[in-house]
């Protein structure tokens, strides 16, 4: 018997299931301003995300999903009992009721680990948003954090020494972390895995990275490079106008929804006075000295022009908000992921890391090295990368989209969503 999709219109259902933070929304509401020119598209309904999915149009449903702060809490200490708790399996089964409920053509995961499970269970085609540094096909290297118990005993290594060691280790992890979903893989008798990052690879997958910056081996079909994802919308607070006073030289600081202002308190000092200091989401106002101007929401075309120098979390959006306009960027990383990011700019001398340096006198010299550093080839070129990705990705998504019809999959039914999307991406 054919399946039938459910849609209150004209096109296809699409569910989208972002993992609870702010930087996750944003990106999978990016993707939703292409995806419903093909789709009917629902996000996962969360709380403190209302007023930017209702900015966007649209519309949601309710399911359970983990607790992000506690997640990234855990995470920073490399602490992943969560996984291992009943939560995990009590989500997989939600989401499984959900798509039977609802019946959509496909699901979208932006890091949430049981819904390939869940969507294989169902036989829905699994699309996965990730980052390019969690594909299992990374070129590169993963340092080691240096927030990770074993990073001491590494840093002496030899480089090549440390990255082999390193590399050993992050396999072990996954294989690790990995094992609570092969349980219920077992129990609800679908394909077995061997590792975490297969956990996240969808039938279709889309990188939200440059492959210059986060390189790739050879990709199977049903990878798509959508390029880097970061929300632009959001204004000044027009009761609080920003006083910007030139010829000073200008530092945005924005620390997402992950990173820690205690880090930027430094610029609270009076010789700080002498830039223009824009402080992005600083709602405890850590940064509370006079010269320091608040915005609870930017716009990057708005601010960014305007500034020499980003301080940030090294999250995704942020670090690709910078480079989009030549912009140095220094960070105070707070998980790995971030490092991860940090570690990719470093590498083209594109940023530097802050992490364990609290000398003021060596962050002045710094940020004053940062400041005043000539433009370089790199800028220029990843700047022009960032502009052709945003340019291709409708062209992406519309290739993806072109394997469904309007109301069902091109495809028979029968067809299993890995082989339905590999006749898509080889037709």
């Amino acid at each position: 018997m054919a399946r039938m999709h459910q849609s209150t219109g004209t096109k296809p259902l699409l569910l989208i299931f972002p993992f609870g933070l702010l930087s996750h929304y944003l990106r999978c509401l990016i993707l939703c301003r292409e995806l419903r020119k093909y789709f009917e598209v629902r996000i996962a309904a969360n709380a403190d995300f209302t007023d930017f999915i209702r900015q966007e149009g649209i519309e949601t449903f309710d399911c359970t999903d983990f607790n992000s702060a506690e997640v990234i809490k855990a995470v920073r200490k490399f602490n992943f009992s969560w996984l291992n708790s009943d939560l995990p399996e009590k989500i997989f089964a939600e989401q499984v009721r959900l798509i039977q409920d609802l019946k959509p053509v496909a699901v979208l995961g932006d890091h949430s680990p049981t819904l390939k499970m869940a969507a294989e269970k169902t036989g829905t085609v699994f699309i996965s948003l990730i980052n390019g540094y969690m594909s299992r096909h990374y070129r590169d290297h993963r340092p080691i954090s240096r927030y990770h118990p074993a990073y001491k005993l590494l840093y002496w290594l030899p480089e090549h020494l440390r990255v082999r060691a390193t590399v050993w280790g992050e396999a072990k992890a996954f294989r690790a972390l990995h094992r609570s979903f092969n349980k219920i893989r077992t129990k609800e008798k679908l394909k077995s895995f061997n590792n975490y990052l297969e956990e996240l690879e969808g039938d279709v997958t889309l990188i939200c990275d440059l492959p210059c910056l986060f390189p790739q081996h050879r990709l199977p079909p049903g990878y798509y490079f959508a390029g880097p994802l970061f929300y632009d919308r959001g204004v000044n607070d027009k009761k609080q106008p920003l006083v910007m006073l030139h010829p000073k030289r200008t530092i945005i600081v924005s620390m997402g929804s992950s990173g820690e202002w205690i880090h930027a308190k430094f610029l609270n000092d009076v010789s700080y006075a002498s830039f223009n200091v824009i402080a992005i989401g600083d709602g405890k106002r850590v940064l509370n000295a006079s010269h320091i101007n608040h915005v609870r929401f930017g716009n990057v075309h708005e601010l960014f022009p305007q500034a020499d120098l980003i301080i940030c979390h090294g999250g995704n959006g942020t670090i690709y908000q910078a480079m989009l306009y030549n912009l140095p960027v220094l960070a105070f990383t707070t998980h790995c992921e971030q490092e991860w990011n940090m570690h990719a700019l470093e590498k083209h001398g594109l940023g530097y890391r802050l992490d364990g340096i609290n000398d003021e006198e060596q962050l002045r010299s710094i940020i004053a090295g940062a400041i005043t550093r000539p433009e370089q080839n790199a800028d220029k070129q990843i700047s022009e990368a960032i502009h052709e990705a945003m340019n291709a990705m409708p062209g992406v998504i519309a290739k993806i989209a072109a394997g469904f019809r309007d109301k069902q999959p091109r495809f028979p039914a029968s067809i299993k969503a890995g082989e339905m999307v590999k006749e898509m991406v080889t037709r």
